[in-house]
């Protein structure tokens, strides 16, 4: 252990522009829980101030001591991070934590900056949909569903978009745009497809009165005699 860390240490010292030796360093340091991680990051940030993994690793030695400050080092990272992937997953456990702290704004600020990154696949895009969803965050759900299904995806996609843009609108109020749009999907898909039931189900809970549902059993009765 001594003779790993004396040899990133050395390293460190005498290749200060090596940012990838340094994050190796404070990683081994806080994986051991060792007091000098927190100097370890300092001293690599002086050297590599934007560099997003050791402004993350500044997060986790914070996070390590319970410091307040870690949130906000998450958010820097995130900020400087632009490989997606790693933006995504950054984002994701900042969200986690400012929802936990009460500090919704600083979550909806970098969900908006994901939601804005280019060339996201379809499925990307309907992970970060459920995510929205199931965060609180609708408008922002339904903007990326909306982009996704401009896009023409997949059959199958097309139809968790939908649903994930229904969920949205249900929350913002927008009943009857959702009860329109799974009823569109409805007549989409085939009568033994596996998640009719599912979209039946998710139509007939926005059904508000019994002249609505006795209207909407009509309608299924019908479907299903022709």
């Amino acid at each position: 252990e001594e003779e790993l860390l004396g040899l990133y240490r050395s390293h460190t010292a005498q290749y200060p522009d090596d940012a990838g030796s340094a994050a190796v360093y404070v990683r081994l340091l806080l994986a051991l829980k060792r007091p000098e991680a927190g100097a370890a990051v300092s001293a690599a940030l002086e050297a590599h101030p934007e560099n997003p993994l050791l402004l993350y690793l500044r997060h986790r030695e914070l996070q390590q001591q319970r410091d307040p400050r870690a949130l906000e080092a998450l958010s820097k990272a995130v900020d400087a991070e632009t490989d997606p992937l790693r933006k995504s997953a950054w984002t994701e456990e900042l969200v986690g934590v400012a929802l936990a702290e009460d500090r919704r704004e600083l979550a909806e600020r970098h969900l908006k900056a994901l939601v804005a990154l280019p060339d996201q696949t379809a499925a990307q895009r309907v992970a970060l949909a459920q995510r929205l969803n199931r965060d609180g965050f609708a408008a922002l759900a339904l903007e990326v569903t909306a982009a996704a299904l401009a896009a023409s995806p997949s059959p199958e996609v097309a139809v968790e978009l939908d649903l994930q843009a229904a969920a949205a609108e249900t929350s913002l109020g927008q009943r009857e745009a959702a009860a329109r749009r799974l009823d569109s999907l409805l007549s989409r898909v085939a009568p033994d497809y596996a998640r009719r039931s599912e979209i039946v189900s998710r139509r007939v809970a926005l059904l508000s009165s019994d002249a609505e549902r006795a209207a909407h059993l009509q309608r299924a009765r019908a479907a299903w005699e022709a």
